[in-house]
């Protein structure tokens, strides 16, 4: 039995599959917060990139999951042996019926320039679909150049103006990017 395991944990990481995704909404989010706090930090020790804001995101996922939050959220991780590789999270952008926000994009500094953050959005936008999500923003640092040409190659379209006009109170020094689930 052990061995068939074995073969097909082999077989199935050299496919492109979905089985290493985690979804976490914010039931899971509070039962394993421990947890997957510690998978992130872990992730993003070490990490000299100026765009690796770590209590920027803990402070956003405690935000998104707590109980004032009353709209949809969720965290998705790609995990491989046991390390973080790469995550995504999203929310229900307040007032606006169907639009969600994405915000934040991370994968882990060994594993860039790999595809991680291309597959994990693929599969994030199939999720997004399963909430009848029709309009997806987000805002991306004007130097984050790699972060704004994988959205692009993704589907987001450049809203010619900053992050702050699409979603009140987000930072006004993003470019402001929307990707139409409708399409």
């Amino acid at each position: 039995m052990t061995l068939i395991f074995g073969a097909l944990k082999h077989f199935f990481r050299n496919k492109e599959d979905f089985m290493n995704y985690k979804f976490i909404d914010k039931k899971d989010y509070h039962e394993n917060k421990d947890e997957y706090i510690n998978l992130i930090e872990k992730m993003y020790e070490g990490d000299n990139n100026k765009l690796a804001n770590l209590e920027e995101i803990k402070q956003h996922l405690e935000f998104i999951f707590s109980e004032q939050y009353d709209n949809n959220a969720f965290l998705i991780f790609k995990i491989e042996d046991d390390r973080l590789i790469s995550m995504v999270n999203f929310f229900e952008y307040n007032n606006c019926s169907n639009e969600w926000c994405l915000f934040s994009l991370f994968t882990n500094q060994h594993y860039r320039r790999k595809g991680y953050g291309e597959k994990i959005m693929t599969y994030a936008l199939s999720k997004l679909k399963q909430y009848k999500c029709s309009k997806l923003i987000v805002g991306i640092e004007e130097e984050n150049i790699p972060s704004i040409r994988l959205h692009e190659k993704i589907g987001f379209k450049y809203a010619n103006c900053n992050w702050d006009d699409l979603a009140k109170g987000f930072p006004e020094n993003h470019l402001g990017f929307i990707y139409d689930m409708e399409m």
